[in-house]
C-alpha cells in the first residue's frame, strides 16, 4: 500500500506541478490568483487520501 501511495503522489503531484508551472507562465499569476491555483492543486492531490481517511474514521456522509 505504501508503494502505491508513493507512486500516486509522485505521478499525480508531478503532473500538477507541471500544470502549475505552465499556468503560471501562461497567465503570469500573482497574489490571490496564485494562492487559489496552489490551493486547488494541493486539494486535488490530497483529496483521494483525505476521502480514504474520512471513510476509515466512519465519516461516511462527508466522504
Amino acid at each position: 500500500m505504501l508503494t502505491f501511495i508513493l507512486v500516486y503522489l509522485s505521478i499525480y503531484g508531478g503532473m500538477n506541478a507541471y500544470l502549475f508551472w505552465k499556468a503560471q507562465r501562461a497567465f503570469s499569476l500573482h497574489g490571490f490568483r496564485l494562492f487559489v491555483l496552489i490551493s486547488c492543486l494541493i486539494l486535488m492531490v490530497l483529496g483521494p487520501i483525505l476521502i480514504r481517511l474520512m471513510d476509515r474514521a466512519g465519516m461516511i456522509l462527508p466522504a
